[in-house]
């Protein structure tokens, strides 16, 4: 593409970025994340003040909330399925800095990235940090303030500081463990 051409999509990130929530809103930043590489499905709802990067990376599905002032970096590869709410403030992020030794500056340390997936119906809610390489259970709830660090098994309520299970949703009944094989010894 031209410069120039390039430069006018850089300005109008701008101008998506502080789009409202009305619908044709939300259909213009759907058609802007498409232009950059990502697949967008039917009825985004991206309030105002979202900020994305490695929109290449990207997949959203149908019907996906996501809240203003929340942070999405999928460069690395994020999968948001249907139905997902991503509420205010969350930081949903595939790229990470590894921590240099004592010495070299944290600046240059090389980064690191691992997909992450939002699976079916789930919700982050507000202010939730996902980092690289988790995935969100279909109907899992990641309640507010919540560090995902690792894998949110369907159905689940996790919370805290690291993010621990604490119950399963009302209603879900999880399947039964099965029993450990008996092993057999020769003889």
């Amino acid at each position: 593409m031209h410069e120039l051409h390039w430069g006018i999509l850089h300005r109008m990130e701008w101008i998506v970025f502080y789009l409202g929530k009305a619908p044709w809103q939300c259909a213009i930043k759907a058609w802007y994340m498409r232009l950059w590489g990502a697949e967008v499905g039917k009825n985004l709802y991206m309030e105002r003040a979202v900020m994305l990067k490695g929109a290449e990376d990207l997949k959203i599905g149908d019907n996906v909330a996501i809240g203003a002032f929340s942070l999405i970096n999928a460069a690395g590869g994020l999968i948001i399925e249907d139905n997902v709410n991503i509420s205010t403030g969350c930081r949903v992020v595939c790229v990470n800095h590894q921590v240099p030794p004592v010495g070299v500056d944290a600046r240059f340390a090389p980064c690191w990235s691992a997909p992450i997936r939002l699976k079916k119906g789930c919700w982050l809610a507000t202010n939730a940090i996902i980092l690289p390489g988790v995935t969100v259970g279909e109907g899992a709830v990641v309640v507010a303030g919540s560090l995902v660090t690792k894998d949110v098994p369907d159905w689940a309520y996790v919370a805290g500081v690291p993010a621990k299970f604490m119950m399963f949703r009302e209603g879900y009944k999880p399947p039964k463990p099965k029993p450990a094989e008996e092993t057999q010894t020769p003889g």
